[in-house]
Protein backbone atom coordinates (compact mmCIF):
# COMPACT_ATOMS: atom_id res chain seq x y z
CA UNK A 1 0.00 0.00 0.00
CA UNK A 2 2.78 2.48 0.86
CA UNK A 3 4.42 2.01 -2.52
CA UNK A 4 1.11 2.43 -4.28
CA UNK A 5 0.31 5.60 -2.36
CA UNK A 6 3.71 7.07 -2.99
CA UNK A 7 3.31 6.91 -6.75
CA UNK A 8 -0.46 7.10 -7.04
CA UNK A 9 -2.18 9.52 -9.36
CA UNK A 10 -4.13 9.68 -12.59
CA UNK A 11 -6.37 12.05 -14.54
CA UNK A 12 -9.03 12.07 -17.22
CA UNK A 13 -7.36 12.99 -20.51
CA UNK A 14 -7.79 10.59 -23.44
CA UNK A 15 -6.55 12.84 -26.24
CA UNK A 16 -3.71 11.65 -28.42
CA UNK A 17 -3.28 8.34 -26.60
CA UNK A 18 -5.16 5.87 -28.85
CA UNK A 19 -8.17 5.59 -26.56
CA UNK A 20 -8.45 4.32 -23.01
CA UNK A 21 -6.57 1.47 -21.35
CA UNK A 22 -8.93 1.09 -18.40
CA UNK A 23 -12.29 2.22 -17.16
CA UNK A 24 -12.70 2.36 -13.40
CA UNK A 25 -16.33 2.90 -12.48
CA UNK A 26 -16.75 4.31 -16.02
CA UNK A 27 -13.86 6.77 -15.55
CA UNK A 28 -11.42 6.38 -18.43
CA UNK A 29 -7.65 6.06 -18.04
CA UNK A 30 -5.64 7.04 -21.09
CA UNK A 31 -2.64 5.14 -22.35
CA UNK A 32 -0.32 8.03 -21.51
CA UNK A 33 -1.51 8.15 -17.92
CA UNK A 34 -1.29 4.38 -17.58
CA UNK A 35 2.30 4.55 -18.81
CA UNK A 36 3.15 7.00 -16.01
CA UNK A 37 2.01 4.37 -13.52
CA UNK A 38 3.74 1.59 -15.37
CA UNK A 39 6.98 3.55 -15.35
CA UNK A 40 6.80 3.87 -11.58
CA UNK A 41 6.16 0.12 -11.31
CA UNK A 42 9.17 -0.46 -13.56
CA UNK A 43 11.42 1.70 -11.40
CA UNK A 44 10.18 -0.03 -8.23
CA UNK A 45 10.83 -3.49 -9.69
CA UNK A 46 14.32 -2.61 -10.89
CA UNK A 47 15.23 -0.97 -7.58
CA UNK A 48 14.59 -4.33 -5.92
CA UNK A 49 15.74 -6.84 -8.53
CA UNK A 50 17.84 -4.87 -11.01
CA UNK A 51 17.33 -4.84 -14.77
CA UNK A 52 17.44 -8.66 -14.86
CA UNK A 53 14.14 -8.85 -12.98
CA UNK A 54 12.24 -8.85 -16.28
CA UNK A 55 13.49 -12.40 -16.92
CA UNK A 56 11.98 -13.59 -13.63
CA UNK A 57 8.94 -15.88 -13.46
CA UNK A 58 6.42 -14.98 -10.76
CA UNK A 59 4.50 -18.21 -10.16
CA UNK A 60 3.62 -18.57 -13.82
CA UNK A 61 3.31 -14.84 -14.53
CA UNK A 62 5.88 -12.75 -16.34
CA UNK A 63 7.45 -9.82 -14.52
CA UNK A 64 5.90 -7.55 -17.14
CA UNK A 65 2.38 -8.81 -16.37
CA UNK A 66 3.00 -8.41 -12.64
CA UNK A 67 4.15 -4.82 -13.23
CA UNK A 68 1.03 -4.09 -15.31
CA UNK A 69 -1.17 -5.50 -12.54
CA UNK A 70 0.69 -3.33 -10.03
CA UNK A 71 -0.06 -0.26 -12.16
CA UNK A 72 -3.71 -1.27 -12.48
CA UNK A 73 -4.03 -1.76 -8.71
CA UNK A 74 -2.47 1.64 -8.07
CA UNK A 75 -4.85 3.27 -10.52
CA UNK A 76 -7.83 1.55 -8.93
CA UNK A 77 -6.75 2.74 -5.47
CA UNK A 78 -6.44 6.37 -6.53
CA UNK A 79 -9.47 6.53 -8.80
CA UNK A 80 -11.85 4.88 -6.35
CA UNK A 81 -10.54 6.99 -3.46
CA UNK A 82 -10.83 10.22 -5.43
CA UNK A 83 -14.35 9.33 -6.52
CA UNK A 84 -15.22 9.61 -2.81
CA UNK A 85 -13.77 13.12 -2.51
CA UNK A 86 -17.04 15.02 -2.92
CA UNK A 87 -18.80 12.76 -0.45
CA UNK A 88 -16.04 13.48 2.08
CA UNK A 89 -16.09 17.20 1.36
CA UNK A 90 -12.56 17.14 -0.01
CA UNK A 91 -11.38 19.27 -2.93
CA UNK A 92 -8.24 21.02 -4.15
CA UNK A 93 -7.53 24.72 -3.89
CA UNK A 94 -6.25 26.71 -6.85
CA UNK A 95 -2.85 26.93 -5.14
CA UNK A 96 -2.72 23.14 -4.73
CA UNK A 97 -3.57 22.61 -8.39
CA UNK A 98 -0.96 25.16 -9.44
CA UNK A 99 1.67 23.50 -7.25
CA UNK A 100 0.80 20.08 -8.69
CA UNK A 101 1.23 21.40 -12.22
CA UNK A 102 4.62 22.87 -11.35
CA UNK A 103 5.76 19.51 -10.01
CA UNK A 104 4.40 17.87 -13.16
CA UNK A 105 6.61 20.04 -15.36
CA UNK A 106 9.70 18.86 -13.47
CA UNK A 107 8.62 15.22 -13.61
CA UNK A 108 7.83 15.43 -17.32
CA UNK A 109 11.32 16.72 -18.03
CA UNK A 110 12.90 13.78 -16.19
CA UNK A 111 10.90 11.29 -18.27
CA UNK A 112 12.70 12.46 -21.42
CA UNK A 113 12.73 9.84 -24.18
CA UNK A 114 10.52 7.51 -22.15
CA UNK A 115 7.69 10.02 -22.46
CA UNK A 116 8.26 10.45 -26.17
CA UNK A 117 8.46 6.71 -26.83
CA UNK A 118 5.31 5.93 -24.85
CA UNK A 119 3.01 8.80 -25.80
CA UNK A 120 3.10 10.50 -22.42
CA UNK A 121 2.17 14.18 -22.63
CA UNK A 122 2.65 16.97 -20.12
CA UNK A 123 -1.12 16.92 -19.64
CA UNK A 124 -0.93 13.25 -18.64
CA UNK A 125 1.65 14.03 -15.97
CA UNK A 126 -0.30 17.08 -14.78
CA UNK A 127 -3.41 14.97 -14.34
CA UNK A 128 -1.32 12.41 -12.49
CA UNK A 129 0.05 14.99 -10.07
CA UNK A 130 -3.33 16.61 -9.51
CA UNK A 131 -4.92 13.26 -8.73
CA UNK A 132 -2.03 12.37 -6.44
CA UNK A 133 -2.59 15.57 -4.50
CA UNK A 134 -6.31 14.92 -4.21
CA UNK A 135 -5.68 11.33 -3.15
CA UNK A 136 -3.41 12.55 -0.35
CA UNK A 137 -6.16 14.86 0.91
CA UNK A 138 -8.70 12.02 0.82
CA UNK A 139 -6.28 9.82 2.78
CA UNK A 140 -5.70 12.57 5.35
CA UNK A 141 -9.43 13.18 5.68
CA UNK A 142 -10.14 9.51 6.40
CA UNK A 143 -7.29 9.19 8.90
CA UNK A 144 -7.54 12.60 10.60
CA UNK A 145 -9.54 11.22 13.54
CA UNK A 146 -6.79 8.79 14.59
CA UNK A 147 -5.31 9.34 18.04
CA UNK A 148 -2.34 7.50 19.51
CA UNK A 149 -3.16 5.19 22.42
CA UNK A 150 -0.34 5.50 24.94
CA UNK A 151 -0.76 1.94 26.20
CA UNK A 152 -0.85 0.47 22.68
CA UNK A 153 2.13 2.54 21.60
CA UNK A 154 4.22 1.52 24.61
CA UNK A 155 3.52 -2.13 23.89
CA UNK A 156 4.46 -1.59 20.25
CA UNK A 157 7.66 0.23 21.20
CA UNK A 158 8.85 -2.55 23.47
CA UNK A 159 8.25 -5.08 20.68
CA UNK A 160 10.37 -3.17 18.12
CA UNK A 161 12.93 -1.45 20.34
CA UNK A 162 15.71 -3.94 19.66
CA UNK A 163 15.28 -3.76 15.90
CA UNK A 164 15.17 0.03 16.02
CA UNK A 165 18.37 0.21 18.07
CA UNK A 166 20.12 -1.86 15.41
CA UNK A 167 18.64 -0.06 12.39
CA UNK A 168 19.14 3.47 13.74
CA UNK A 169 22.72 3.03 14.92
CA UNK A 170 24.43 6.21 13.70
CA UNK A 171 27.46 5.94 11.45
CA UNK A 172 29.65 8.92 10.58
CA UNK A 173 31.28 8.01 7.29
CA UNK A 174 33.28 9.11 4.28
CA UNK A 175 33.11 7.32 0.95
CA UNK A 176 34.89 6.88 -2.37
CA UNK A 177 33.03 5.88 -5.53
CA UNK A 178 34.70 4.17 -8.49
CA UNK A 179 33.19 2.68 -11.62
CA UNK A 180 34.71 -0.79 -11.48
CA UNK A 181 35.78 -3.37 -8.91
CA UNK A 182 39.45 -3.39 -9.95
CA UNK A 183 39.79 0.25 -8.96
CA UNK A 184 37.86 -0.42 -5.76
CA UNK A 185 40.31 -3.15 -4.79
CA UNK A 186 43.19 -0.79 -5.55
CA UNK A 187 41.75 1.75 -3.12
CA UNK A 188 41.36 -0.90 -0.41
CA UNK A 189 44.88 -2.25 -0.97
CA UNK A 190 46.48 1.21 -0.81
CA UNK A 191 44.51 2.13 2.32
CA UNK A 192 45.58 -1.08 4.03
CA UNK A 193 49.16 -0.26 3.06
CA UNK A 194 48.96 3.07 4.88
CA UNK A 195 47.72 5.60 2.31
CA UNK A 196 45.45 8.22 3.87
CA UNK A 197 41.74 7.93 2.92
CA UNK A 198 41.53 11.62 1.99
CA UNK A 199 44.47 11.20 -0.36
CA UNK A 200 42.76 8.22 -1.97
CA UNK A 201 39.60 10.27 -2.37
CA UNK A 202 41.46 12.92 -4.34
CA UNK A 203 43.05 10.25 -6.53
CA UNK A 204 40.09 7.94 -7.20
CA UNK A 205 36.71 9.60 -6.58
CA UNK A 206 34.74 9.58 -9.87
CA UNK A 207 31.49 11.35 -9.02
CA UNK A 208 31.62 14.84 -10.47
CA UNK A 209 31.24 17.59 -7.89
CA UNK A 210 31.51 15.21 -4.91
CA UNK A 211 33.03 16.87 -1.84
CA UNK A 212 35.24 14.93 0.56
CA UNK A 213 33.35 15.43 3.79
CA UNK A 214 31.84 13.35 6.56
CA UNK A 215 28.14 12.52 6.66
CA UNK A 216 25.95 10.77 9.18
CA UNK A 217 23.66 7.92 8.22
CA UNK A 218 22.11 4.83 9.81
CA UNK A 219 23.24 1.21 9.84
CA UNK A 220 19.89 0.13 8.40
CA UNK A 221 20.13 2.67 5.59
CA UNK A 222 23.52 1.36 4.54
CA UNK A 223 22.29 -2.23 4.65
CA UNK A 224 19.28 -1.34 2.54
CA UNK A 225 21.40 0.47 -0.03
CA UNK A 226 23.93 -2.32 -0.50
CA UNK A 227 21.95 -5.42 0.43
CA UNK A 228 24.55 -6.69 2.90
CA UNK A 229 25.05 -6.65 6.65
CA UNK A 230 27.11 -3.58 7.53
CA UNK A 231 29.31 -4.30 10.55
CA UNK A 232 32.39 -2.16 9.84
CA UNK A 233 34.00 -0.85 13.01
CA UNK A 234 35.09 2.74 13.65
CA UNK A 235 38.42 3.50 12.01
CA UNK A 236 38.00 0.74 9.41
CA UNK A 237 36.89 0.68 5.79
CA UNK A 238 34.37 -1.55 4.09
CA UNK A 239 34.94 -4.03 1.31
CA UNK A 240 33.98 -2.94 -2.22
CA UNK A 241 30.21 -2.41 -1.96
CA UNK A 242 28.21 -2.81 -5.16
CA UNK A 243 25.97 0.21 -5.62
CA UNK A 244 24.56 -0.87 -8.97
CA UNK A 245 26.25 1.91 -10.91
CA UNK A 246 29.70 1.23 -9.46
CA UNK A 247 31.47 0.42 -6.21
CA UNK A 248 31.72 2.29 -2.93
CA UNK A 249 34.44 2.07 -0.31
CA UNK A 250 33.18 3.46 2.98
CA UNK A 251 35.33 4.56 5.89
CA UNK A 252 33.61 4.56 9.28
CA UNK A 253 34.81 7.45 11.42
CA UNK A 254 32.45 7.09 14.35
CA UNK A 255 29.55 4.93 15.59
CA UNK A 256 26.96 6.21 18.02
CA UNK A 257 23.75 4.77 19.45
CA UNK A 258 20.52 6.70 18.93
CA UNK A 259 19.07 8.01 22.18
CA UNK A 260 15.93 6.59 23.76
CA UNK A 261 14.14 9.83 22.92
CA UNK A 262 15.15 9.57 19.26
CA UNK A 263 14.10 5.93 19.06
CA UNK A 264 10.73 6.65 20.64
CA UNK A 265 10.12 9.53 18.26
CA UNK A 266 10.86 7.37 15.21
CA UNK A 267 8.80 4.51 16.65
CA UNK A 268 5.84 6.82 17.19
CA UNK A 269 6.01 8.00 13.57
CA UNK A 270 6.04 4.37 12.38
CA UNK A 271 3.26 3.33 14.75
CA UNK A 272 1.07 6.26 13.76
CA UNK A 273 1.56 5.77 10.02
CA UNK A 274 0.95 2.02 10.25
CA UNK A 275 -2.23 2.58 12.22
CA UNK A 276 -3.46 5.25 9.79
CA UNK A 277 -2.63 2.99 6.88
CA UNK A 278 -4.72 0.22 8.38
CA UNK A 279 -7.57 2.64 9.07
CA UNK A 280 -7.56 3.80 5.46
CA UNK A 281 -7.24 0.25 4.12
CA UNK A 282 -10.31 -0.83 6.07
CA UNK A 283 -12.31 2.07 4.64
CA UNK A 284 -11.01 1.50 1.11
CA UNK A 285 -12.08 -2.15 1.22
CA UNK A 286 -15.67 -0.95 1.70
CA UNK A 287 -15.39 1.45 -1.23
CA UNK A 288 -13.90 -1.16 -3.55
CA UNK A 289 -16.44 -3.94 -2.94
CA UNK A 290 -18.48 -3.04 -6.02
CA UNK A 291 -15.82 -1.47 -8.21
CA UNK A 292 -16.34 -1.99 -11.93
CA UNK A 293 -13.11 -2.30 -13.92
CA UNK A 294 -13.07 -2.66 -17.69
CA UNK A 295 -9.76 -3.42 -19.42
CA UNK A 296 -9.09 -2.54 -23.04
CA UNK A 297 -7.07 -5.70 -23.75
CA UNK A 298 -6.35 -4.68 -27.34
CA UNK A 299 -4.23 -1.76 -26.11
CA UNK A 300 -3.12 -3.28 -22.81
CA UNK A 301 -1.61 -6.36 -24.46
CA UNK A 302 0.45 -4.21 -26.84
CA UNK A 303 2.04 -2.20 -24.05
CA UNK A 304 5.61 -3.10 -23.08
CA UNK A 305 7.30 -2.11 -19.84
CA UNK A 306 10.61 -1.27 -21.48
CA UNK A 307 10.28 0.56 -24.76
Amino acid sequence: MSAIMLFAGCGNSTKGNDGYVLKINDEEVSKGEFMVYLNEARLNFESVGGSDIWETDFEGMTAEDVAKNSAINALELVKVSNQKANELGVSLTEDEISSAKSEAEKSFETLGEYAENNGITLEDVENTMIDQTLYSKVYNSVTSSFEVSEADFNAYYESVKGDLQNYYKKYTIKSIFVSDKVKAEEVISKYNSGTDFDTLFDEYEEQEGMINQSETTYKGTLESLFGVEFDVQAGQISSALDGGDGYYIIKVENIEESTEEELKSMAEQMYTENAKQQLFTDEYKKWSENVKIEKNDEILNQIKVNQ
